[in-house]
């Protein structure tokens, strides 16, 4: 009797077609699909064809390889991964492979975005190892999920030497082996703990403040932007703390190059000219050649940085691209219930990049008259700048400075660029485009949330502000679990998931920008709540740190911290400006001496370390170094005001305000009969009380 339920749905029709017809189903249609056909992970729904006998992470596969005394093979990627999908396709499908592995360990899929936390400790793993590391990523473990050996991209010959190679070990010698796990634990255990000095009690200056931008110098890219070498990354965190200092320290250079950067991925590959949005990275080193998945914590980051840049220059590019960003975030990215998905793959049907790349033939035949002109803004070639001849879009030159050269207006070259990319996005629409993953995950939400709120300050967008209390309601509602905590997959179907540090804190950093931008203090207290349940689940006394999972966590041989910024901000950085953040505002030192103490341990790493992975800690060191100026608006017009104030970029601002209420410390005794005020205040002393935005800014700039 046939077991329907591991079948998939197509193949079952299929039989029951054969059944009616009498026709002949082959051993290939008649396959099973693995255990993760019933995964929340799309990307592991992706291998349930794969005849490798999968487990996802959990208690069955580690008592599984206790009781038939087998390691573990953890292989971990995400779904817009394009060596995951090759190593996949090259030895995941293949049937002896497959063997191999089924019958000499318990094989566990996990998706890094689903379980950042297994992705840290292996990873870290890697880099002990081999001193790098990247995905997909092949680990071997003891049966209680610890490491001991592990790499990344195997080509299928490779593969399967290893897996014998490895096989023969943990049999042959075990003893080896176990302390090789013993070793790597240790040296993972410590590799954060190692950079955590002392306190250091000595206040911070602004000369160490301003030396963080110098350490850097050297590894700058004034050419192309970003830093140096290939491939490029954006590197989000640290080009948003540096354009952050180039207007507290007043250093030009340091603006004019994350600008320079700014406008080089604008007009460059990792930015798509006719859709919106970025890309994951280059493989080159002038932002040309893209990686082409597209990912919503990279585009949400970079929403927020253009629109810093937009506040320091009021520059019309930045402002388009941030308008563009966010409509490709809504059109390709957004669920009918109010989140985020999380990814667009690489790959469509046809290949790698084949979905935003052209053929000369095909450019000329859509663009008609225009096309000329198209081939000179964007320096196409018969030959093509991608493989099969195919081209990639990306130009020199803003469409303004291009007229120059073309000897033309300017309107009517941008109205003709613009109305010869509306085409070309009308066609490249007929195509099956890339696969979405479609998991929605709460922090990488939050900091959508947060790209909102900047939006808003910067552009004075009332809409901006109402999707960022949208999305707040939505975050608000569906990412608690069912025992009140925060849950990491939002739509996952799991209530009992993993927890995980930058869940509460980039949904509370982004809770606080939401209520500096509208003044509505459920945000601020809702922010507050967060930052207490921080305290009781991540808290680390020894370090005074904070783990990036929760005490009660699936896996708890190896717990890391997360200090220094990656694709995403160090969740302890934001965790640590929460905790300044709450404390000036509640004029709670309790607060303040938890973030304070976590910088003053980390200070020797800032400063002698490679300063670009510590950015997201720039902006309290900056409030130590240049003091906190706290402005408070009261009064009827207290939102049109704030906004008018916000506008302007001012780091150092802590920002409040109320129209009833006095519900902070040093909101009291300041409403005052029908006008609105603005107080200008540092350490809690303010000012004189003023009318106008020019007046405040002018305290302001008397500090």
């Amino acid at each position: 009797m046939l077991r329907l339920q591991q079948f998939s749905i197509q193949t079952i029709c299929r039989i029951l077609f054969c059944m009616v017809t009498g026709c002949f189903i082959s051993a290939c249609e008649m396959k099973r699909e693995n255990r993760l056909a019933a995964s929340s992970s799309p990307y592991l729904r992706q291998h349930a064809d794969n005849p490798v006998d999968w487990y996802e992470w959990g208690a069955e596969a580690l008592e599984k390889a206790k009781r038939e005394k087998k390691p573990l093979l953890i292989s971990i990627g995400y779904a817009s991964c394009h060596w995951c999908h090759q190593m996949e396709n090259e030895s995941f499908m293949d049937t002896g492979v497959a063997r191999i592995m089924n019958e000499n360990f318990v094989n566990i899929k996990v998706d890094r975005e689903e379980r950042p936390d297994l992705d840290k400790i292996f990873i870290n793993a890697c880099e002990l190892l081999s001193g790098n590391a990247g995905w997909p990523l092949n680990a071997f473990g003891l049966p209680d999920g610890s490491p001991f050996y592990a790499g990344t991209y195997y080509e299928k010959k490779s593969w399967i030497q290893l897996l014998q190679q490895v096989s023969s070990a943990y049999h042959n010698q075990p003893g080896k082996v176990k302390l090789q796990a013993q070793s790597l634990s240790q040296g993972i255990a410590q590799l954060e703990l190692s950079i955590l000095v002392k306190e250091d009690s000595a206040a911070f200056s602004k000369q160490e403040y301003n030396g963080l931008f110098e350490s850097i110098r050297q590894e700058i890219d004034t050419v192309h932007g970003g830093l140096k070498g290939a491939p490029k990354f954006p590197a989000v965190p640290f080009l948003s703390a540096v354009l952050n200092y180039s207007v507290v320290a007043n250093n030009i250079a340091a603006q004019n190059w994350v600008l320079l950067s700014l406008k080089k991925m604008a007009l460059g590959g990792i930015y798509d000219q006719l859709g919106g949005g970025f890309a994951r990275y280059t493989v080159d080193s002038s932002w040309r050649i893209p990686h082409f998945e597209k990912m919503l914590s990279d585009n949400a980051q970079l929403i927020s940085l253009y629109s810093l840049a937009f506040q320091v220059t009021k520059e019309p590019l930045y402002e388009r691209i941030v308008r563009n960003t966010i409509a490709f975030a809504e059109r390709e990215l957004s669920d009918k219930a109010g989140g985020y998905y999380s990814s667009l793959n690489a790959v469509s049907p046809e290949g790698e990049g084949y979905y935003y790349t052209w053929t000369w033939k095909e450019l000329k035949s859509i663009t008609g008259d225009a096309f000329p002109l198209i081939s000179n803004y964007y320096k196409l070639t018969e030959k093509g700048n991608w493989k099969g001849g195919r081209s990639i879009l990306y130009a020199d030159k803003l469409p303004e400075e291009f007229a120059v050269e073309y000897k033309e207006d300017p309107k009517l070259i941008m109205g003709s660029l613009s109305a010869a990319r509306q085409a070309m996005l009308k066609n490249r629409n007929l195509r099956t485009a890339p696969e979405a993953d479609t998991k929605i995950l709460c922090s990488w939400n939050a900091l959508l949330l947060t790209a909102y709120t900047d939006a808003y300050a910067a552009l004075g967008d009332a809409a901006y502000l109402q999707q960022a209390k949208k999305l707040a309601a939505y975050l608000d509602a569906r990412a608690k679990a069912e025992n009140g905590q925060l849950q990491h997959f939002i739509n996952g179907g799991s209530k009992t998931a993993d927890v995980f540090l930058e869940d509460y804190a980039f949904l509370a950093s982004a809770y606080l920008k939401l209520y500096q931008r509208s003044l509505e203090k459920e945000w601020l207290f809702k922010a507050r709540t967060l930052a207490d349940q921080i305290m009781v689940q991540f808290y680390d006394s020894g370090s005074g740190m904070f783990f990036y999972a929760a005490a009660d966590s699936s896996y708890n041989q190896i717990r890391s911290i997360g200090i220094a910024d990656e694709a995403l901000p160090s969740s302890n950085a934001l965790t640590a400006s929460l905790f300044f953040q709450i404390g000036v505002y509640y004029q709670e030192d309790s607060y303040k001496l938890i973030a304070n103490t976590m910088l003053q341990r980390l200070r020797k790493e800032i400063s002698t370390g490679d300063t670009r992975y510590y950015g997201s800690w720039f902006g309290q060191i900056a409030w130590l170094s240049y003091g906190t100026k706290e402005i408070a608006v009261v009064g009827p017009d207290m939102l049109a005001v704030n906004l008018s104030m916000q506008k302007e970029l001012y780091p150092l601002a802590i920002y409040m305000g109320t129209k009833e209420e006095a519900y902070l410390p040093l909101l009291e005794y300041k409403l005052k009969g029908e006008n609105t005020y603005i107080y200008v205040c540092t350490q809690g002393v303010c000012k004189r009380p003023v009318l106008t935005v020019p007046d405040a800014f002018r305290q302001l700039s008397s500090f």
